[in-house]
């Protein structure tokens, strides 16, 4: 929180800083009640030494107080979280101009305490994956908008996609599947809806390439150098790869300069479709909340009812950033083997 005295704004930035009064933006200030101000760092003598290189992202509540929010570097542009919730929920429930493309639920979520926002958008297209383990295997597309105050998530889209059987989710981040970050919008939302609705458009143009990509991914069984590749470039927890992967120990790991997950002879009859699935099952539902026994602050104990039954409590699962992270980088993994097959399959 900001405190606001004569105009200053006082934060640990281990200088003497003050607001520059004559280079504050307040394009989203009528509307959304956000000031950005740029900092410069001053002497005990309140004399302006230099400009720092950020500006502060300061929101007006409701009692009129201005809340310090975030900084973010003076170059870079700020879109607030609320201008792209609004234009996006402007569009739920309506058709895609000149297609028959129909906007469903969206869901919004948030990850950096609230710093970073998504929202996945459904959509009424569904397509077959061909060659699939699973009969009328289908997956519907979708679209995850995000944005970001100094977290590192740029203003953009990305590809959502859900396999309908089992509703695993996925997000997919390639500029040549129809991701595209979103550079300067200024403050007409207007422009931010046309923007985003390129987008869409865009995507689904390369929606067929995504649907091909797994339909590749039916027709390849994995292999022991594959699994190698898979866990050595997949960077999430040992929990999330499928039984069929068997972990090695840490104190093991240690000792072995071959493979630290060992394909098992039933993993081997999978193919990377399959293994694809059974780690999208997992990691998309670790969001999910789980009951969990409480226990006393103090001691760790598990606190217990009057029968001894031990009382529950909820815990929140994983943050979407996280999955998000995950889930794409198992699309870039599984496609550098089946862009370079050769090297896999011999």
């Amino acid at each position: 929180m900001s405190n606001k005295t004569n105009g200053k704004t006082s934060i640990n930035l281990n200088i003497d800083a003050m607001i520059d009064p004559n280079e504050v933006d307040e394009t989203w200030y009528p509307k959304y009640g956000y000031r950005l101000p740029s900092l410069l760092a001053s002497n005990e003598a309140q004399e302006v030494v230099y400009p720092v290189g950020i500006k502060f992202i300061l929101k007006k509540d409701s009692q009129g107080i201005e809340n310090l929010i975030n900084w973010l570097p003076t170059t870079q542009a700020f879109i607030p979280h609320e201008a792209v919730r609004d234009v996006i929920n402007s569009i739920k429930g309506k058709k895609l101009e000149n297609t028959e493309v129909k906007i469903g639920e969206i869901t919004e979520r948030e990850s950096h305490y609230g710093n970073s926002k998504f929202w996945t958008v459904d959509t009424n297209v569904q397509l077959a994956v061909k060659g699939s383990h699973e009969k009328d295997d289908v997956v519907g597309f979708g679209f995850c908008f995000r944005n970001g105050y100094n977290t590192g998530i740029a203003l953009g889209m990305d590809f959502y996609t859900m396999r309908i059987s089992c509703t695993n989710g996925a997000i997919a981040r390639d500029h040549d599947l129809g991701s595209k970050t979103i550079l300067h919008v200024g403050n007409d939302s207007q422009k931010l809806l046309q923007v985003f609705e390129e987008s869409m458009y865009s995507a689904l143009n390369r929606g067929q390439d995504l649907i091909d990509f797994y339909s590749a991914l039916t027709r390849l069984k994995i292999n022991q150098k594959m699994a190698t590749h898979i866990y050595k470039h997949l960077h999430m927890p040992d929990k999330y790869f499928p039984e069929y992967f068997q972990i090695k120990p840490e104190e093991e790991r240690k000792k072995r300069k071959d493979a630290v997950a060992i394909l098992t002879t039933d993993g081997k009859s999978n193919t990377l479709w399959e293994v694809f699935n059974d780690i999208t099952k997992p990691v998309w539902h670790s969001m999910d909340p789980v009951q969990v026994n409480k226990r006393d602050s103090t001691t760790g104990r598990v606190i217990r009812d009057k029968e001894g039954n031990p009382e529950k409590t909820t815990k929140p699962g994983s943050n979407f950033y996280s999955v998000t992270r995950t889930t794409q980088g198992l699309h870039s993994v599984m496609r550098q083997i089946i862009s370079d097959k050769a090297r896999f399959v011999n």
